[in-house]
C-alpha cells in the first residue's frame, strides 16, 4: 500500500512542472514593453480585416475638421489601387499653410506604395488656396498650385 505524498513532495512537484512560459516583468520598463509588444500584435491581427475592408472599395480615412471642402483634404487617407497596370495602396495626406486669417492654403501630398506598377502612378503634390473678406466669412476657392505651397 502506497502513503500520500506529504506536503512538501506535493510542493516540491507544483514548483518543478507548473512554471509559467513568461515570468512577468516586474519593472516599468518591462510592463511598457510587454504592452507594446501586444498591442504590436493586435495590429498584426488586423491586417487582413483592414485589406478586406480596402478591397470592397472603402478607404481608411482621418478627417481634418474646420477646412473648406474638408472631404477632398483628408488629414491622412490609405485607399487599394486596384487597377489593370498598378496595384497597390494609395496614401493622402495635407498640411495646412495659413498666411493670415484670410488665407489658407492647402498641400496635398499623394504617394504610393505598388506591388505592380507601370509607371504612370507618380508622387504628386499640389496646393490649393481659399480666401475670404473677413474671419466670419465662408472660404472661396483662389487658385491651384502644381507645386508645394511654399514655392
Amino acid at each position: 500500500m502506497t502513503q500520500p505524498p506529504d506536503m512538501s513532495e506535493m510542493d516540491e512537484y507544483y514548483e518543478r512542472t507548473r512554471r509559467p512560459l513568461f515570468n512577468i516583468p516586474d519593472n516599468r520598463a518591462g510592463r511598457f514593453g510587454c504592452g507594446l509588444i501586444i498591442f504590436g500584435w493586435f495590429i498584426v491581427l488586423l491586417l487582413p480585416f483592414t485589406m478586406i475592408w480596402l478591397a470592397f472599395g472603402n478607404s481608411l480615412t482621418i478627417p481634418r475638421n474646420n477646412v473648406p471642402e474638408s472631404e477632398l483634404h483628408p488629414r491622412l487617407q490609405v485607399q487599394l489601387v486596384m487597377e489593370v497596370n498598378n496595384r497597390g495602396l494609395k496614401f493622402t495626406s495635407t498640411s495646412l499653410n495659413r498666411s493670415a486669417d484670410t488665407q489658407l492654403c492647402i498641400e496635398n501630398n499623394t504617394n504610393y506604395l505598388l506591388w505592380e506598377n507601370d509607371a504612370s502612378a507618380s508622387p504628386a503634390t499640389y496646393c490649393q488656396c481659399y480666401e475670404r473678406p473677413d474671419a466670419e466669412s465662408e472660404w472661396q476657392f483662389s487658385q491651384q498650385i502644381e507645386s508645394s505651397c511654399n514655392s
